[in-house]
């Protein structure tokens, strides 16, 4: 009898395992198009706060190009023409120490890699064709990986202690798409794309935030595609489907280019706008189109697609492109001049500051660099 059930038992668990998931569906059934409405997403805010990032002879932030949040680490690549900076802040701000130098260390650095399971940052040299290791406070662990294709890498996110997922633009054999590789940059596999319309089964240039994890799960999305993926037993998965006011054209047919810019400007002549980003949090999935944002609340179960617009409020200041996550909040990152920007629109229509936003608009200096983080009700 014990036989039996334990045979019973064992076909259920695989027919469990086997059965294909179903993506969700977000479409005008729970998605409403606020694209030719005001939606002022700021009345959406719970709380926010805001971090000014110091600057000292050590420490010159004069254009920001990357920025990765890991814990209470900020990691910031700075580039100005052919001259880039790594440094490394806390998460309130302060400056803790530079990470290699240029000429030095390594040729040109426009993005790095943050290795959370073994506390590493991976400098992709995109010069030399090869990645650099160190430690959080700027130590050399390695000499020097050989890695011919780094230059096409436009990020990557750790799963484990030897894996990671990353992407490509666009490589040598004019492929876009996702790749798994070990913490020394070895590269396993392409992953296996799960069947969508589109001709196109990776990312391009124009995404940046193509992958977020959060909480156990990761989710990515591809240009010109209606379908978000999570990353499940070494393959994409669907995950979400959208086809609300951002579904892809029928009208356009997709062919292969290596440089997608031009069918990206066809595409949003069109009134389509590609998928740029994604962020997930434990109330909301948020997915960026270039100019507007899809917000889907995990709770009711329903979402709206919206236009990115500034709306003045007294209170709040606007949610611009979201740029990284910390937890359950998303952050954006503001210039001086956005803020003096801001300051004198206000005036303009007569709204006096208050609170938080008073203090922000208070603060002195020409070349501040801010990080702002919303939480959302």
């Amino acid at each position: 009898m014990k036989f039996y059930v334990l045979l019973l038992l064992a076909i259920y668990v695989v027919g469990c395992v086997g059965k294909p998931e179903k993506a969700y569906l977000l479409d005008s059934t729970n998605i409403e198009d606020m694209t030719n409405r005001k939606f002022d997403l700021s009345a959406q805010v719970r709380d926010w706060d805001y971090v000014v990032l110091e600057q000292n002879d050590s420490c010159c932030l004069t254009n920001i190009s990357r920025l990765k949040i890991v814990g209470d680490d900020v990691f910031v690549v700075n580039v100005e023409a052919m001259q880039s900076d790594i440094y490394r802040f806390s998460i309130d701000g302060k400056f803790l120490n530079k990470i290699g130098q240029q000429g030095r260390d390594f040729g040109l650095v426009t993005n790095v890699v943050v290795d959370t399971f073994n506390n590493r940052v991976c400098l992709l040299d995109i010069i030399d064709r090869c990645v650099y290791l160190y430690d959080y406070d700027g130590k050399r662990v390695n000499g020097k990986i050989a890695c011919p294709w780094v230059g096409w890498v436009m990020d990557a996110v750790a799963c484990s202690k030897d894996e990671f997922i990353g992407y490509y633009g666009f490589n040598k054999n004019n492929h876009v798409g996702y790749f798994r590789m070990d913490s020394l940059f070895t590269m396993r596999d392409t992953l296996s794309y799960y069947p969508v319309s589109s001709e196109f089964a990776g990312v391009l240039n124009f995404s940046m935030h193509a992958m977020d994890a959060y909480d156990g799960n990761m989710l990515l999305i591809q240009p010109f595609s209606d379908t978000i993926f999570h990353y499940q037993n070494s393959s994409l998965m669907p995950a979400y489907v959208t086809k609300s006011a951002p579904s892809t054209s029928t009208n356009i047919k997709m062919e292969r280019y290596m440089d997608c810019t031009w069918l990206k400007e066809k595409l949003e002549a069109a009134g389509y706008y590609s998928k740029t980003s994604i962020f997930e949090t434990k109330n909301h999935l948020w997915v960026g189109y270039g100019p507007n944002r899809l917000m889907f609340d995990k709770r009711i179960e329903k979402g709206v697609y919206f236009k990115d617009e500034i709306f003045y409020n007294s209170c709040v200041f606007p949610t611009l492109n979201f740029m990284e996550r910390r937890g359950e909040q998303l952050m954006c990152h503001v210039k001086s001049k956005d803020i003096q920007a801001l300051k004198e629109g206000m005036e303009r229509s007569g709204m006096e500051a208050k609170g938080k936003l008073k203090k922000l608009f208070e603060l002195e200096g020409d070349d501040l660099q801010i990080l702002i983080f919303y939480e959302f009700k």
